[in-house]
Formats: C-alpha cells, structure tokens, sequence
C-alpha cells in the first residue's frame, strides 16, 4: 500500500487536506513554479484525486483565492484604521503582529489569517500570465468592490483603483527592492522578528498616502 493510500477515503478530509497544501504552496511560490504533483505529495493523497477534486491547478487557485473575507476585513476595521490596515497587509507584515488588526477590532482571527494568506497568494503570482485572470477577477469581484463600497462618496471607483494600485504598488517594491523577494515572482513574507521587516516608517508613509485617497484629505504643496 502506498503512502497516498493510507489517508481515510472522506472526501472532505481529503479536499480540506488539498486545499490547506495549496494555500501553503501559492503562498510561497508562484503559480507558475506550483505543480499539481507536489500538492498531493504534501497533501498524503494520489495526484488524481486532486484533479478529481478540483479539475486543475487553475481552478484550485480559484478556490483558494476565495478563502479570503476581505468584507470582514473592511467592514469591520474601524474607518479611522482602515488606511493603516490595508498598508501594513502590503508591507507584508504578519499576522501575529500587535500592529495588525485583532479581535478588538471586530475581526476574527481566522479572516484575519485568511486575507493575510490570500494577500500573499496575489503578490506571488501577479506578474503570472496564467494567473493574471484569476487575480484580476479576484480583485474586482471582491476587494475592490468592498473597498469601493466603504470608502463611499464621490469618486468611490475612483478612489478604490488608486488605493488598489498603491498597496500592489507598495507590495512589490518591498518585495523587489526590500530584499524579500525571488525567484519565479515569489515574494516572501515577513515574520514578526524578520530582519528584514518594513520599517515603522515605512508603514506610517503608506498610512498617510492611503489616508490622502481614502480621506480625501487635500494635499498642501507647501508642507514640509
């Protein structure tokens, strides 16, 4: 018997089983360096049931971009927080950060978890021509739209693209620039302790750009 057989044949222990090693695996490398094969290897279950289960490596990208509840995310974060959230998941700092948002924040920790997970999947593959189309979709259908709707007013569309476009932006920098990134478009996270850890500075600059667009705060040209 082989090692792939000794997993329980339950079908919902075996996608769960897949999914949490696909998370893994697309949150530290690309999409393009992710195969089919090592997912099952480090799921314990045969190759096909992965493709049984999910048809292919595209679709079970999908599903595990939709993990995320970037709603909870913005919904919940207190407004006058939300620029310094939204900065700090693009500065990849972790979740166990104190900085981070917690459960005082009304969040539970497990969304937090999971958009800090799907954060990481979207930075990794953004420069993937497969994967393109799956993280645009993602990001209309779900953060855009919800950070559109709670920025609200005049120019919300607006407003929302160009906070989107910052926090890639600033996520990409950090990562091409800031020595954490890599091969095959990945770019890894930070731990809390992590010597490479965006600096505080660093974090409170993004704070205030994104505050200029989400606040609609007026920038004065003759401020230092």
């Amino acid at each position: 018997m082989s090692e792939n057989d000794k997993r329980p044949r339950n079908s919902e222990v075996t996608k769960a089983a897949i999914l949490d090693a696909a998370r893994t695996a697309f949150a530290e490398n690309s999409y393009d360096v992710v195969g089919l094969r090592e997912i099952a290897r480090v799921a314990e279950v045969n190759v096909s049931l992965v493709i049984r289960y999910f048809g292919s490596k595209e679709r079970l990208f999908s599903v595990c971009l939709e993990e995320a509840a970037f709603d909870a995310l913005l919904r919940d974060v207190p407004r006058e927080r939300l620029a310094e959230v939204l900065g700090r998941f693009a500065l990849h700092r972790h979740p166990s950060d104190e900085t981070m948002p917690s459960a005082d924040d009304g969040m539970d920790a497990q969304d937090i978890a999971a958009c800090y997970r799907v954060c990481r999947m979207l930075i990794c593959s953004i420069n993937s021509r497969m994967a393109a189309p799956l993280i645009r979709a993602r990001l209309e259908s779900d953060l855009l739209y919800h950070l559109v709707e709670r920025i609200g007013g005049s120019h919300a569309r607006e407003k929302g693209r160009l906070v989107l476009a910052l926090l890639i932006g600033l996520a990409l920098t950090r990562g091409v620039l800031d020595g954490d990134g890599a091969r095959g478009g990945v770019v890894k996270a930070d731990s809390v302790d992590s010597p490479h850890r965006a600096p505080d500075g660093h974090v409170h600059l993004a704070e205030s750009l994104l505050k200029v667009i989400i606040d609609d705060i007026p920038i004065n040209p003759d401020r230092a």
